[in-house]
C-alpha cells in the first residue's frame, strides 16, 4: 500500500515542469499541514534534513495521505466524462 501511494506521489510530481513542481509541493504541504521542506523530506532524501530524526515518522503519514488524496482527485478528473453538447441541425 505504501509503495502504491509513493508511486502515485512520484507520478504526480514527475508530470510537472520545474515551475509547477513548487506549486504541487505547496499544494501537498497545505493539505498535509506541513512545510514544503517537510514534503521534500518525506518524498526525497530525508538525511539531508536535520529535523528528520525527530519529525519524519509523524509527518510521513500526513504527507502520504495528502499525496493519495491529490492522486485520487486527478484520477477522478481524468475519468470524468466530457459534458454533453447539444448539436443543432440547420
Amino acid at each position: 500500500m505504501k509503495s502504491m501511494i509513493l508511486f502515485f506521489g512520484l507520478a504526480l510530481l514527475s508530470t510537472t515542469v520545474i515551475a509547477g513542481e513548487r506549486e504541487q509541493l505547496q499544494q501537498i504541504a497545505d493539505r498535509a499541514g506541513v512545510s514544503i521542506n517537510d514534503v521534500r523530506m518525506v518524498l526525497g532524501s530525508r538525511t539531508q534534513f536535520a529535523q528528520y530524526r525527530s519529525s519524519y515518522d509523524r509527518k510521513e503519514a500526513r504527507v502520504m495521505a495528502a499525496v493519495a488524496e491529490l492522486a485520487a482527485e486527478q484520477r477522478a478528473e481524468r475519468e470524468r466524462p466530457a459534458p454533453a453538447v447539444a448539436v443543432r441541425s440547420k
